[in-house]
Order: C-alpha cells, then sequence, then structure tokens
C-alpha cells in the first residue's frame, strides 16, 4: 500500500448482531422485519412452502420448529459465507498492530474519501435494503 493510501473494510456488525439477537434495533424487530426476511432462506427454493430437508442442513427448520432468533444469527453468518464477526475495537486494535496508523468507522456508502463513496454493496433485495446495511460496519484506514 502507497503512503498515506487508504483501505476500506466493511463486515457484519458484532454489536449489532447482537442488538439484532436481543430484538433491540427499532428499525430491524424480530416479528416483522428479521423473521419474515430470514424465512426466505429457509423456504427459498421450495414451491409448496413445506419444509424440504433436501436442502443445506443449516438453512432448514425440521418438523415441528420455528425460526428463532439464535438461527437468524447462525444463518447470519454461515450462510452469508463468514468466518468471524467483528466489531470496530477489535478491527482497531488488530490493525493498529499491523502497523495502520488510523482507523475510523464510518457509515455504510459514505467517505471524506470520494473513490470510496457509494461502492458498499449487499443484497439487501426489498425485505432487507433498509436495515442489513445499518447493521454493517465500515472501518477506513490508512497507513
Amino acid at each position: 500500500m502507497k503512503p498515506n493510501g487508504v483501505l476500506r473494510i466493511r463486515a457484519p456488525c458484532l454489536t449489532y448482531m447482537c442488538k439484532l439477537y436481543l430484538d433491540q434495533v427499532p428499525f430491524a424487530d424480530w416479528e416483522t422485519v428479521q423473521k419474515p426476511r430470514r424465512m426466505l432462506h429457509v423456504l427459498e427454493g421450495v414451491g409448496d412452502n413445506s419444509i424440504n430437508t433436501d436442502k443445506d442442513p443449516n438453512r432448514v427448520l425440521y418438523e415441528g420448529e420455528d425460526l428463532l432468533p439464535s438461527h437468524v444469527v447462525n444463518m447470519g453468518f454461515y450462510c452469508d459465507d463468514h468466518s468471524y464477526v467483528y466489531d470496530f475495537d477489535y478491527f482497531n486494535q488488530d490493525l493498529h498492530k499491523i502497523g495502520f496508523q488510523q482507523a475510523i468507522q464510518c457509515k455504510f456508502g459514505e467517505s471524506k474519501h470520494k473513490p470510496l463513496r457509494e461502492i458498499d454493496k449487499h443484497d439487501g433485495e426489498e425485505t432487507g435494503k433498509n436495515w442489513i446495511l445499518e447493521i454493517a460496519i465500515c472501518v477506513k484506514v490508512s497507513k
């Protein structure tokens, strides 16, 4: 990386994931926002909305099971191919250890650096476009 170069990192935010699990995010309540969105992942590709046990076992509900907040947290990481979850303090500490001078938490799609504005993407679809983007942590660092 060139001197004074800028790196942008975006990932799910542990703080928001905990708040989602506890149903403490006003714009993403469990019953009307989170649960219906994740049910799409459970039922995707199942024409009659029956439980599909031929699918990935991490995306199915078995007979008699209801979708619970713990399913959502686990599906959110597994189904979206995440292997670890961070918060700003974790990013900041690790980035400083490897030589980055400054880490700044910023909002999704926003940056003081024009080339980094509006580059963040997410497959929020209609059911997630208004809240999924808010639970991402964006860290901008310079070296």
